[in-house]
């Protein structure tokens, strides 16, 4: 019985713990294929429509993902926290 009751009242604590990890990961892939691949493919013509696609993150904006990724790291270890104090 009690177990169930642990189950109801961490599920919303784990299902935050589970976004905040799925949105740092695609924030990291955002940015990675955003901005480190140099040259997509060696054909001139997939170079070029695959830059025309991409956003060009200026540094500070460059900077505001990095901020948003450490925070999120943040976020996630103070829901882990709050699970092991309870």
């Amino acid at each position: 019985m009690s177990s169930n009751i642990e189950i109801d009242f961490f599920k919303p604590i784990y299902d935050d713990i589970d976004y905040y990890k799925d949105y740092q990961s695609k924030l990291c892939q955002f940015i990675i294929i955003n901005c480190c691949y140099a040259k997509a493919y060696s054909s001139k013509k997939n170079y070029d429509n695959k830059i025309k696609n991409r956003l060009h993150i200026t540094p500070p904006e460059m900077i505001s993902l990095l901020k948003e990724i450490l925070w999120l790291e943040v976020v996630i270890y103070k829901l882990k926290l709050k699970i092991n104090k309870i």
